[in-house]
Parts: C-alpha cells; sequence; structure tokens
C-alpha cells in the first residue's frame, strides 16, 4: 500500500523560484505541497493563492522565523505520513517524489537524502564564484556519502530529505532554544541521530539546485558560518566538517591560526581583507578562475576564523 507524502518547502520572497518549483512539484502528485510563507509575503501569496490546486496549502507565517522553523512548521500542519523536505531553489528530478514515497515503504526510523547537483556548472563567468565553491563542497560530501552511506546524518545536506513525519517531530523535541543562522541541516541531522534514525543515500533521487549567491552574500555567509561553528561546537562538541573543506589550499589553515593570532591588532586584518575583496574583483573581470576561487576561499577562511573567535 502505498505511503501518503507531503512535500514541505519553506520560502521567503522568491516568487520567480516558486513559478519554477511549484508546479514542477504538483506534477509529481505528492499527497500534499506545503509551501510555508516565512514571515508575510504579498507576492508569494497571491501567486499561490492564484494556483487554485487543492493539493497546495499555503501557510503563513506571521513573522520570519528562519528557514527551518518555517520547516518544522508546516510539518507539523502536515498530515502524511512521510514528508518530503526542499527547499524553493530545488527543481525535482523524473518521479524524484515516488522515489522517496517508495523507500519508505517497510521501512522504519530511516531518512533518505537524495542528490542535488549545483545547475549550470562550472559558471565560468564573472560573480559566479560561490556557486563554484559550494559545488565542490558539496560534491566532496556527496563523495563521502557513496563511501559511507551512515555518514548522512553526521554531516546532513538538505533539499531533497525525506523521513516518516513522526521521526521529523521527535527530532524536533531536540532542538535548542536559539537560532542557528547556518548549519540547520547539520544540526538536524545530529538530532535525527540523537532519536535513533538510521541515513541513507540515493544518488539517483535528483534534484537540481538553482544555487545563486553574490560574492557580498557569500562574503556574509562567511561570517555567519564561523559564528554557526562555534555554536555547534557548544550545542554538540563537534566541528562540521563543511566549515574546512578538504580541498582548500593549506594556506587557508595557516592562514587561519594567523588571523586568530592577529585580531589584537585592530587594523591587520581589516586591511588584509579589503586588499583581498579587491583582488577578488580584478580575477573575475580577467576571468583567472582559478584565482578567483583561491582568493575567495582565503577571504572565506578568514572572515570565519574571526566571527569564530569573536563568539567565545
Amino acid at each position: 500500500m502505498a505511503l501518503s507524502i507531503a512535500v514541505v518547502m519553506p520560502t521567503y520572497h522568491r516568487t520567480d523560484l516558486l513559478r519554477r518549483v511549484v508546479p514542477a512539484y504538483l506534477r509529481q502528485e505528492p499527497d500534499e505541497l506545503i509551501v510555508v510563507l516565512d514571515g508575510p509575503q504579498p507576492e508569494p501569496r497571491a501567486y499561490l493563492d492564484g494556483l487554485r490546486e487543492p493539493r497546495l496549502h499555503v501557510l503563513e507565517l506571521p513573522e520570519n522565523v528562519g528557514p527551518a522553523r518555517a520547516r518544522a512548521a508546516g510539518i507539523r500542519h502536515a498530515t502524511s505520513e512521510i514528508v518530503f523536505i526542499t527547499d524553493d531553489d530545488i527543481v525535482p528530478g523524473e518521479a524524484l517524489v515516488d522515489r522517496h514515497r517508495a523507500f519508505h515503504i517497510g521501512r522504519s526510523g530511516a531518512v533518505l537524502a537524495g542528490y542535488i547537483p549545483v545547475a549550470d556548472m562550472p559558471r565560468h563567468r564573472c560573480g559566479q564564484v560561490s556557486s563554484r565553491i559550494f559545488a565542490a563542497d558539496y560534491e566532496r560530501a556527496m563523495r563521502r556519502w557513496d563511501r559511507d552511506p551512515t555518514m548522512v546524518l553526521e554531516g546532513l545536506w538538505g533539499g531533497n530529505v525525506s523521513m516518516e513525519r513522526s521521526l521529523y517531530l521527535a527530532a524536533e523535541e531536540l532542538r535548542e532554544e536559539g537560532r542557528l543562522r547556518y548549519f540547520e541541516d547539520l544540526d538536524l541531522g545530529l538530532r535525527l541521530r540523537a532519536v535513533g534514525a538510521t541515513g541513507h543515500f540515493d544518488r539517483d533521487a535528483i534534484g537540481l539546485h538553482l544555487h545563486e549567491k553574490t560574492n557580498a552574500s557569500f562574503l556574509q555567509e562567511a561570517s555567519t558560518r564561523g559564528a554557526a561553528v562555534r555554536a555547534m561546537e557548544e550545542r554538540w562538541q563537534v566541528k562540521p566538517s563543511a566549515t574546512h573543506a578538504e580541498d582548500e589550499p593549506a594556506v587557508v589553515a595557516r592562514l587561519r591560526r594567523v588571523v586568530a593570532a592577529s585580531l589584537r591588532l585592530g587594523f591587520v586584518v581589516p586591511l588584509t581583507v579589503l586588499l583581498l575583496k579587491g583582488a577578488l574583483v580584478v580575477a573575475g573581470r580577467l576571468r583567472l578562475w582559478r584565482a578567483e576561487d583561491f582568493v575567495a576561499r582565503l577571504l572565506r577562511g578568514i572572515l570565519e576564523t574571526v566571527a569564530y573567535v569573536r563568539r567565545r
């Protein structure tokens, strides 16, 4: 007997993406598609209401609470046995929803993570360094999962994940107060592990990630990541492996130590960041993609370390 499945998708002011993603999920005929508006959003609300689709449920939160808490609100709203959690920039591959649904037949306590490669790679054009680095980090994590699927929950990447609704709600009981600004998927994975869930990876359960991020957002995110590493250490006594990608140049690790030691010299780090930001722009304009990637990783390492040290 087929299990009922709800697709749960938080969103925040991205109507253009919803126009592409929502119809794609509806064509796969989930029992429920729950789109959670993370705070009042008139334009997305108008678009979704205009679809007049009985399987589509729009849940509008009174204020912005972040994607993890918005997703949890959607799952509490769902009535299906299985919840498939995704993002508003993930286009489902062929029969993705059915693949998740079928996986859970006869299983209990299992979490399935699918594969979501970044679209249109390698993106050798100016301003796309963030997507190239994200894709490289993601593919490295997927190769770890290929070697050892039991590592799924120890380093969960969201966007294409399903489980029993009751399992998600059990993990939600372990959520700590306060909002993580990064590594929310990893935190979910560790909470799922703590309630006895098992992780599984299916590379053929494919979605396409429409990843877009400006250089400015990428650098701001680096600071957010650094502070979140400290929060994860305090919460779980682990250092997220995704923060220190295995392919980062060795100089980045050394630079982190130098930066930590130099913070007492107020002008050194800001001056270094300013110079590297200039180098990042120049490398992109000259189409020196390897140089652009290298400088971006240096900047990310510096900004992460500054935020990490200052959160002590």
